[in-house]
């Protein structure tokens, strides 16, 4: 016997409708970047309200909160990850060196995405912290092969 809730399921979706929508924010580059900058699934369906799709009654709203903010925190993960390489590539390249926690978030607010519609988060405290230990520990190991090529 087949459970109820089951059987009323589309690919893993609560229903077809919210299933249609998840693929088409996953799927469309456009609909990607405004539902980054959206955040949630209530001020992304605002930003493009005019899409006929996005008053379908049977769609579940938490579900593609869920969804959102999994595709932000992605987005976020990378950005954290190019602000850090940022970072070591200013060091290689001219010897820049943060000489504090501070240094990191004022580069990560100045730090630009990759295109127009990126998104530049701002850096939490704990986030500049990990990237500020994570940056000496790469300069300790990078200037070790300095002086060990010139020793």
């Amino acid at each position: 016997m087949t459970n109820k809730i089951d059987a009323n399921k589309y690919n893993g979706w609560a229903n077809f409708a919210t299933w249609k929508v998840a693929a088409l924010i996953s799927n469309d580059e456009h609909l990607y970047k405004l539902a980054v900058k959206a955040g949630s699934f209530d001020r992304f369906a605002a930003m493009v309200r005019s899409e006929d799709m996005l008053n379908d009654l049977e769609l579940n709203h938490d579900e593609l909160d869920i969804l959102i903010s999994e595709i932000v925190k992605e987005k976020r993960d990378e950005w954290l990850v190019r602000v850090a390489d940022g970072l070591k590539d200013n060091f290689a390249a001219n010897k820049i060196v943060p000489d504090d926690v501070q240094y990191v978030i004022d580069y990560a607010g100045s730090f630009d995405g990759d295109d127009d519609d990126e998104v530049n988060f701002n850096i939490r405290p704990n986030e500049a912290i990990v990237i500020f230990n994570e940056f000496k520990a790469w300069q300790a190991e990078y200037t070790k092969d300095d002086i060990d090529l010139n020793s």
